[in-house]
This record gives structure tokens, sequence and C-alpha cells, in this order.
């Protein structure tokens, strides 16, 4: 039989939870994610290398691997949302407005179908705004801005038909204590994390080829 592979595009939140979904998939499928894994980690707030960015960053790494003839994965694994919220803290002008990510996820959609890629999308992280704005001074994010633009997602996903893992929910339910800085996790809440996507995975899969037989 051969091999699925899953392809993992995503934030600095993926970054960090990556190398533990990688291990608890291995041996059972193929693990690929964006280029540029170790450029990436010097600074998880700038979207370099595998961290995927926003949406609009998303779209156009998509649309270029798509011209390239390079989407062809079993599976992906997509987020994006934490760097679209990012506020300005002067002027409070958002990174990517609510109505330019809903047009940028249903382009998104409209590029996998074409390259019949089936997509598991994951839904933003919550934001703790007094821990997270205290700490981070270039931008601040608020979690009504998360649940905002999860909503958005959640309807233009269910629209397509694309089954959705509530990472948020889960993350949420880890405490305030799971966090390492602003945003981001503890080795342990990673592991965790890891091992909620991977059980989610698994069922995807599982769907999929019970569904092709």
């Amino acid at each position: 039989m051969k091999e699925l592979t899953i392809f993992l595009l995503g934030d600095s939140i993926s970054l960090h939870y990556g190398p533990d979904l990688q291990a608890a998939l291995a041996g059972k499928y193929r693990f690929v994610r964006k280029e540029g894994q170790a450029e990436a980690m010097q600074n998880l707030d700038i979207p370099i290398g595998g961290n995927g960015g926003d949406s609009s960053r998303v779209l156009d790494y998509l649309l270029q691997r798509e011209a390239a003839g390079h989407l062809r994965e079993d599976l992906l694994l997509l987020n994006c949302g934490l760097h679209d919220v990012k506020r300005d803290p002067v002027h409070g002008t958002l990174q990517v407005p609510l109505d330019k990510y809903k047009q940028n996820l249903e382009q998104i959609v409209q590029v996998l179908r074409r390259a019949g890629v089936p997509v598991l999308w994951i839904r933003t992280t919550p934001v703790d705004d007094q821990r997270h704005n205290s700490l981070s001074h270039e931008f601040h994010r608020y979690n009504r801005d998360v649940e905002l633009y999860n909503e958005a997602a959640d309807q233009i996903m269910n629209a397509s038909g694309i089954p959705l893992v509530d990472l948020n929910s889960f993350s949420r339910n880890l405490g305030g204590d799971a966090y390492c800085d602003h945003v981001h996790y503890t080795e342990s809440a990673r592991a965790r994390q890891a091992a909620f996507l991977a059980g989610a995975v698994s069922f995807c899969l599982q769907e999929k080829l019970e569904l092709n037989h």
C-alpha cells in the first residue's frame, strides 16, 4: 500500500508541536513541513521560512506550489489566523482585516479543490489578552479577534465540507500555566496538542481509506 503523505502548514504554534506530531505519526504516514524550520525558529513572531504566517502568505505559498505542480499530498493540515489578528498597538489596525481573511480562506479552499488535496482545518489557538499584550510590545492580540476569525473560518470550512479540529478549545482547557511566553506553549503542552492532532489525523485518514474502498 502506498505510504500516505501528510503536509503541515501553519503558524509558529505548529512549529512547536510539529516534531511531536511527526513522532506520533512515525511508522504510519510520511510527514512533510514547509521548508525552513531552523530559520523560522529564530524569531517565532516573524513569519519566515517554515512559519506559514497570515492567510495572505498562506494563499501565496499554495498558489506557488500549485503552479509548480507540487500540491499532491494525501492530507493537508492547515491553519492561519494568529498573524492575521495582530494589531498595531498605536492605531489598533489589524494585519489582515476580517473581510480580507474570509476572501483569502475562500481562495485557499478553491486552490486545494483544484489540486484535489483533502484538508483538515486546525482552529486557531486562544490568546490571553493581559499576558500577551504585557509581553508583546511590537504588536497586540485580543482573544475576541481570535474568536471572530475562528467563527469565520468555521463557516467557510463547514460550507466546503472541510473537517475542523478544535485545537482552540483543547488548548484553552490546558490552562494558563501551559503558556511559555506571550502566546506559545510549554513542551508538555505541545506534546499534548500533538497527541490530540495525531488522533484527528488518524481518524480523518481512516475515513478516507474506508470511503475509497
